[in-house]
């Protein structure tokens, strides 16, 4: 899966580390498609566990993910207004990169 600011990783905007608008924004895209658990999103988006799940229990707190129960698994998927809330950032990065 391709991070949603690609372009400007190699840019002179950012510099190495991921900040945390483009983990949110890489995990709202993720969970988008499939629900997934903590320990999936950890693997996916190349973060530890505890910061996975602080990340996801901030999200949830915000309304951008809800949790849908899987058998005896908790699993997240984007919210509608995570989905909302994604497209705007999308067109924040477009329009970013349209002012340089």
């Amino acid at each position: 899966m391709t991070n949603l600011f690609t372009p400007l990783k190699y840019g002179a905007f950012m510099q190495g580390r991921r900040n945390k608008l483009e983990i949110y924004a890489e995990i709202l895209k993720r969970l988008m498609s499939e629900p997934l658990g903590v320990t999936e999103i950890a693997l996916f988006c190349r973060l530890n566990f505890s910061s996975a799940k602080e990340t996801v229990d901030f999200l949830i707190s915000k309304g951008l993910l809800e949790s849908v129960g899987f058998e005896d698994v908790t699993k997240y998927r984007t919210s509608q207004k995570g989905s909302l809330v994604l497209g705007m950032l999308e067109e924040v990065v477009v329009e970013f990169l349209r002012a340089e």
